[in-house]
């Protein structure tokens, strides 16, 4: 039993990597095309976000910090979802709502939750249009794929 449960730990670890990998490359596309910003800009802005201030380390250090950072944070969303889909499944059976509903549910809980509480970013006031484009990447990058993958693994459970 021991060994079944360390084989459906690892394929949600694995889950929130590949989700985490995919929102990351969406938040550098949009970095790109939106500011003309680099990965390495991206991600030491992260670092800075959580620790107030650019650490003075080189570079190349902080911006694997910063890939730390949001690859723990998809492994924490990844990992609720996975221990609640039992119960968002029985609510919620279309598995295109439940991935729509769950990539919104982590951009709010983001955005008004945890970036007020855990980082330095100052916040504007919320307008609606400029939380449309991260919260679809976060629903086509994390929401979907948890949904249908999740829905995968649990199948493989129970056979």
């Amino acid at each position: 039993m021991i060994g079944y449960t360390k084989q459906i730990a690892l394929k949600v670890f694995l889950l929130g990597l590949f989700v985490g990998t995919l929102d990351i490359i969406g938040a550098f596309i949009d970095a790109y095309v939106s500011y003309g910003s680099s990965p390495g800009k991206v991600l030491n802005g992260i670092t800075t976000a959580a620790a107030g201030y650019s650490p003075d380390l080189p570079y190349s250090i902080n911006a694997l910090l910063g890939l730390g950072i949001h690859l723990f944070i998809a492994q924490s969303f990844t990992f609720l979802f996975y221990f609640c889909y039992p119960f968002i499944k029985k609510m919620l059976r279309n598995d295109w709502v439940i991935g729509i509903l769950y990539g919104i549910f982590i951009w709010a809980f983001m955005r008004f939750i945890i970036l007020p509480t855990f980082s330095h970013i100052k916040f504007t006031d919320f307008e609606i249009r400029k939380a449309i484009k991260p919260a679809m990447i976060l629903v086509i990058a994390i929401g979907l794929p948890l949904s249908f993958l999740t829905k995968r693994v649990y199948l493989q459970k129970t056979l």
